[in-house]
């Protein structure tokens, strides 16, 4: 890419993708859904999910499973609040990605996690095969995730987990968003 934002490159979305990753999984590990996250993890991801790995150990299991945009979202009406994880549900299938039935909600805050780890490794996928259109659809994709649903749950949840996961998305959003006007900026011209 020409002039701005750095080249997406696969190794950039392979590392996210396991940050967050790591992340979902830790989450599920508090509630007891999955096993425990392994202490011996990269130290660059090791320094970016610390804060929310401390954070986690100081909250009730009861918090982390309210995680989720239907409970967390003062911007929803209640009509919406119910809609929302078919909302979600149908957005994760329309790219790719399915929610295992009778596990979490589609809306909780580790599935939504657990999708972007999903996004980041397609689009690592794709970028290794030089498919850059097709990275480029699933970066705009994917800034539409964080700035729709990710973003908005993550800022009204009331809870220092949500918090820490919040100041690790600003920060990935912030580096997303300048791929994603590029992106969509040559697909208008092509």
């Amino acid at each position: 890419m020409e002039n701005g934002p750095p080249s997406p490159n696969p190794q950039f979305f392979l590392g996210l993708s396991h940050v967050y990753s790591l992340i979902a999984r830790a989450l599920l590990a508090r509630i007891g859904m999955a096993e425990r996250v392994a202490v011996e993890q990269p130290p660059e991801s090791l320094a970016l999910i610390e804060p929310v790995l401390e954070s986690l150990k100081e909250t009730r299991e009861s918090r982390i499973l309210e995680l989720s945009s239907s409970r967390c979202r003062k911007d929803l009406d209640k009509t919406s609040r119910i809609a929302w994880g078919r909302v979600l549900e149908r957005f994760y299938e329309d790219n790719g990605y399915a929610v295992e039935k009778g596990y979490l909600e589609p809306d909780h805050v580790a599935v939504q996690l657990a999708f972007v780890a999903y996004m980041m490794g397609d689009i690592a996928h794709s970028l290794s095969k030089s498919n850059y259109h097709e990275a480029s659809e699933k970066i705009i994709v994917l800034h539409r995730f964080f700035s729709a649903h990710l973003m908005p749950t993550l800022s009204q949840c009331d809870d220092p987990v949500a918090r820490r996961i919040g100041e690790l998305a600003r920060l990935t959003l912030s580096l997303l968003r300048p791929m994603a006007i590029t992106a969509a900026k040559r697909k208008r011209s092509a």
